[in-house]
């Protein structure tokens, strides 16, 4: 998982799809003002990827970083879960409505991959689970008091960033958890027991390390190159680039 920088773009396209999305939240709460069941019109909130699946996402998985624009096409993935809440261990936190209010709120979704996003037969993929640190938020009103034990890498708070709770480690293609909830975003997301994942973190990072290696050629095009491409990893642009970072940070003294 590395840091997801999203930038709302100032179009004409972006203020149409606000609008849309605060005329669906209204929507939304009137039926739970009447004690109705929402019912979320999910072509709303799925447009979220046509603004930042390239610009900020680059195309892949928010918290495992596997490529999805080709392969899966990505999924709208809600935070904080829409509909029902469970815990780590995917039991229902009775009483609450759901982060409904949140459904539109583009600060509350990311691109993530089918597998990170669906709890599985394993027990891995996020599904509904949402753990915390004491209570849970049932109301706008208790969001800033709620402490996630999950990792939302696009969060602009500083304590959220991925750094300060899990890394690499070049030794097994595995990450290891700094904090809680560090282990608890591994846990829930499998990110070390998807044996793909630990392979292509591998295989990432001896690319990272050819490249550095390339930037040594005595041939400017192939030079040039390198460069350009470890700069695409220092800015997350590649996939599993948090195994590839890791081989590159030395070459900071070349200004690159």
């Amino acid at each position: 998982m590395r840091k997801v920088k999203v930038q709302p773009p100032d179009t004409p396209a972006w203020k149409r799809w606000i609008k849309q999305c605060e005329k669906a939240a209204k929507q939304i709460q009137e039926q739970v003002d009447r004690g109705e069941k929402p019912s979320f019109d999910e072509a709303v909130y799925k447009k979220y990827k046509e603004f930042f699946m390239d610009t900020a996402f680059h195309g892949k998985c928010g918290y495992c970083e596997c490529p999805v624009k080709d392969f899966q096409h990505g999924e709208v993935e809600h935070f904080r879960p829409k509909a029902m809440v469970t815990n780590e261990k995917n039991e229902t936190i009775h009483n609450h409505p759901g982060y409904h209010w949140l459904a539109y709120d583009w600060q509350n979704l990311l691109i993530s991959c089918i597998k990170c996003n669906q709890l599985s037969k394993r027990g891995f993929g996020k599904g509904c689970r949402f753990p915390v640190v004491d209570k849970h938020a049932y109301n706008p009103e208790l969001i800033d008091q709620e402490k996630p034990l999950l990792i939302n890498p696009t969060s602009s708070i500083g304590e959220d960033h991925p750094s300060k709770h899990m890394k690499f480690n070049p030794e097994n293609g595995r990450l290891d958890a700094l904090t809680k909830r560090g282990e608890m975003c591994i846990q829930v997301f499998g990110l070390n027991h998807r044996d793909q994942l630990i392979e292509d973190r591998i295989r990432a990072r001896r690319e990272a390390l050819l490249l550095k290696s390339q930037i040594y050629s005595s041939s400017e095009e192939e030079r040039t190159k390198a460069i350009n491409e470890i700069i695409a990893i220092k800015h997350g642009k590649k996939s599993y680039s948090i195994a590839q970072v890791e081989a590159v940070v030395a070459l900071k003294a070349l200004s690159i």
